[in-house]
């Protein structure tokens, strides 16, 4: 199954993850969300946060998506918002903007 990154705010982004497909297709979902809180509804808030294949990565925006020796798609450089720290996320199938 593929894994995929989602970089948006509010509820779009709350709402691509979750319903109704995204989640189901994927073994894995990250929501790089720039804020550390959404502005989603309250219940649709609980249910993206409870969902165990969604994983949210608090403060954080993308500031670089870099290939592999395939050409493909291979990772994300992500700034912290908070502290302007960059770091590394592992190797990715599709980022959603």
């Amino acid at each position: 199954m593929a894994e995929y990154k989602c970089r948006h705010q509010g509820l779009p982004v709350v709402q691509r993850c979750h319903f109704p497909i995204l989640a189901a297709l994927c073994s894995q979902v990250y929501i790089i969300h720039r804020r550390d809180e959404f502005r989603a509804s309250k219940i649709m808030q609980k249910r993206t946060l409870a969902h165990p294949k969604i994983e949210v990565v608090w403060s954080h925006v993308v500031v670089e998506a870099y290939g592999n020796e395939k050409h493909r798609l291979g990772g994300l450089k992500l700034q912290s918002t908070k502290d302007g720290s960059v770091r590394s996320c592992k190797p990715t199938s599709g980022l959603i903007s």
